[in-house]
């Protein structure tokens, strides 16, 4: 009777020590799994505040993340979107598109840069594999930011410089641009005329490399000054055919 007795009091105190050490590996497992949660939380308050719309997909190109940013894009909840294939979002023809962008990212393993128009917005959207513990590939990462104010900054520079390039060409002077090393940035039509050379066998080159070494040397004798000290000088140059030309010559200073 007392080797029973001592029997289960040892299998209870074995027993305790068990369910006490089960106790233990469960609170810790809720400690890690509440980090877990709140880390997400952070992330996702995070992702949802910065000024880019930011997805994730899955191998087979379904979508299981997507920050706020790209939810009111779409015009969709969260829970509208997850699970989701592009054909299932948008059009054939667009989804189509974005469907052949994610083979490439998941099949080469490449990370590609998109520009893409959507809802009158242009975007310029990355896209990059993730990776897990053992290299494999098991996600798409995409950010996309609007760039529609910069595009059209871009082409409002364009076409300054257009109008820029009409009147200088029309003007009756011979204007350039030179670099800190004497290499032509830009020259007008006229000045192309003196030299009887086409723009892209003048910019980039020297006068040494273009001209006759005479007129190349009275050339870089008076750009010298303006470069090295920055004068601005007013000089007459001679070239090789005898014309004499009254020429200003000032720097040019960038914003830094």
């Amino acid at each position: 009777l007392i080797q029973y007795a001592v029997g289960f009091l040892l299998l209870l105190l074995i027993c305790a020590f068990w369910i006490c050490r089960l106790r233990k590996e469960i609170s810790k497992r809720k400690q890690v799994e509440q980090q877990l949660h709140d880390n997400e939380e952070r992330l996702n308050m995070i992702l949802d505040t910065v000024e880019a719309h930011i997805f994730i997909k899955d191998t087979d190109s379904r979508c299981t993340y997507a920050n706020r940013r790209l939810c009111d894009l779409l015009g969709l909840s969260l829970e509208q979107m997850i699970g989701k294939t592009d054909f299932e979002l948008f059009d054939p023809a667009t989804a189509n598109k974005i469907f052949k962008q994610d083979r490439q990212v998941f099949e080469k393993g490449e990370k590609i840069f998109i520009e893409e128009t959507f809802a009158d917005k242009t975007f310029l959207t990355i896209k990059q594999p993730m990776h897990d513990s053992k290299g494999k590939i098991y996600a798409l990462c995409g950010i996309a930011t609007d760039i529609s104010e910069r595009k059209k900054i871009e082409v409002q520079l364009q076409e300054n410089e257009q109008k820029l390039n009409i009147i200088l060409d029309t003007v009756e002077a011979d204007i350039f641009i030179k670099d800190a090393n004497y290499r032509y940035l830009y020259v007008n039509r006229r000045v192309q005329q003196l030299y009887g050379l086409p723009l892209k066998q003048i910019i980039g080159k020297t006068d040494a490399e273009i001209l006759d070494p005479v007129t190349a040397k009275v050339f870089f004798e008076n750009d010298r000054p303006v470069i090295e000290s920055g004068e601005q000088i007013k000089t007459e140059e001679i070239t090789d055919t005898g014309r004499i030309f009254l020429t200003v010559k000032k720097p040019m200073y960038n914003s830094l």
